[in-house]
């Protein structure tokens, strides 16, 4: 495999949210950012009004991982990337094989295009560590500027380091970051969920206790700090560096709303020339960049639901976040989610990702804003991105189609590619089509 397809690849496979079990380091939950999936371990139908309360917890904390997909800049980063990786393997081999043909995967992205490869380098690097740790105690904190090699933009970056009380260290960034948020809105908003390891799972609010002791027992500030912190682009030196000013009083939290009021009035740090003045400019910046993305790209009309269901999702996310800043903790404090009028008009308005269950059936609320069934078509991109980056021939989506009563076949299983021919293509053709790759097949 080419090295930086290797890179790329491991990037996006960690950015995977896991929701494990605790002690028995099973998954139990996973969310695929960019993609806009997720997996449930729940037996039966994913019908939101019958789940018991730690079924909720489990769609709660993924859903959270969504909202955090399409409602902050670090998100939003993240669909960018992916977008730009497959848009920069897709010219790589058609500028290669102009007339179509055979062709070896993985896909290597276009060696010239430096922006993206120094983002998504940068993206790695702000992750952070991809560890389970059951129980943890904090000895120490600090931030260290480390070199960043090879990237044209940017030299150094500040990384933020824990050490434990047993020895062990590791890098707390976004990771840690999105994980706690979540399971933080397990926690507050249903009255039943799973425990989880404390790496990652609570490796926010024992920073925060360590740092800031002042406000680090305060389940809705930390949950404020995690949230906020993701619309920087180095969210874990944000969170810290937010602490370090509580700590000197600098800056006072007495109630989450706070760390909203505080974030809105601070002007922008970033490791690129910006020329928006605060953090709300940078999200608008990035999610119409994003949008017109998705609309040049994905241009066939049959999946015009494709990028109407993500710039939906983007835009009604960014005038909660202009008209109503504090929406996250509102539906945090109510106590009980499904109370929520908040939550609920979200759901409405947005819909959820493709959710499978554990007996790998479909479910999906649709938004009431944007017609038809295209969430299927956000997983056959998955699967398409499967093949150009990591040489996965055969498609997961038998299921699916299955359910939706389109034909199954042995070429779902070592060369879905070839019903781009047929009348009635299934969604991995559809999207192959797009990207008009009729003529070319993988060795």
């Amino acid at each position: 495999m080419h090295t930086m397809i290797r890179f790329l690849t491991k990037i996006f496979r960690n950015r995977i949210n896991r929701r494990y079990r605790n002690h028995l380091n099973s998954t139990i939950g996973c969310y695929f950012p960019a993609f806009f999936e997720m997996n449930l371990d729940i037996c039966g139908n994913l019908d939101l009004n019958k789940l018991k309360d730690k079924q909720f917890a489990l769609f709660l904390h993924e859903y959270t991982h969504f909202m955090q997909d399409v409602s902050t800049y670090y998100g939003l980063s993240n669909l960018s990337a992916v977008n730009e990786v497959i848009k920069s393997m897709h010219l790589n081999l058609t500028t290669s094989l102009p007339n179509g043909g055979k062709f070896n995967t993985p896909v290597d992205v276009m060696q010239n295009n430096s922006i993206l490869l120094a983002n998504n380098q940068l993206l790695g690097i702000t992750f952070g560590t991809c560890i389970n740790i059951n129980r943890f105690e904090v000895f120490n904190v600090k931030p260290k500027l480390e070199a960043v090699p090879n990237n044209q933009f940017v030299n150094q970056i500040d990384n933020v380091y824990v050490t434990t009380t047993s020895g062990d260290v590791f890098q707390f960034g976004s990771l840690a970051i999105m994980e706690n948020m979540a399971f933080l809105m397990e926690q507050l908003c249903v009255s039943e969920c799973e425990p989880s390891p404390d790496y990652p799972y609570s490796a926010a609010e024992k920073v925060a206790s360590y740092v800031a002791p002042s406000i680090g027992g305060s389940k809705l500030i930390v949950l404020a700090l995690c949230d906020v912190s993701l619309q920087a682009s180095n969210p874990g030196y944000y969170f810290y560096e937010t602490l370090k000013l509580v700590e000197k009083g600098t800056i006072t939290y007495m109630k989450p709303e706070d760390v909203y009021d505080d974030f809105y009035t601070r002007n922008v740090i970033t490791y690129h020339s910006s020329t928006t003045p605060n953090y709300l400019g940078q999200f608008r910046t990035m999610a119409d960049a994003i949008i017109d993305q998705e609309k040049k790209f994905i241009a066939t009309p049959k999946l015009s639901a494709y990028w109407q269901w993500i710039e939906n999702a983007i835009n009604y996310s960014y005038n909660l976040r202009l008209k109503h800043r504090y929406f996250i903790i509102d539906i945090a404090k109510t106590g009980d989610v499904r109370k929520s009028k908040v939550f609920a008009d979200y759901i409405k308005t947005v819909g959820t990702p493709l959710m499978m269950n554990k007996c790998g059936k479909f479910y999906c609320v649709p938004s009431q804003n944007i017609p038809g069934d295209g969430m299927c078509y956000h997983r056959a991109m998955r699967q398409v991105y499967a093949l150009l980056a990591d040489g996965e021939k055969s498609c997961d989506m038998k299921d699916w189609c299955r359910q939706s009563k389109i034909k199954v076949d042995f070429r779902c299983n070592c060369s879905p590619w070839e019903r781009v021919k047929e009348k009635d293509k299934c969604p991995y053709a559809v999207i192959w089509g797009s990207f008009n790759l009729g003529d070319y097949q993988p060795e």
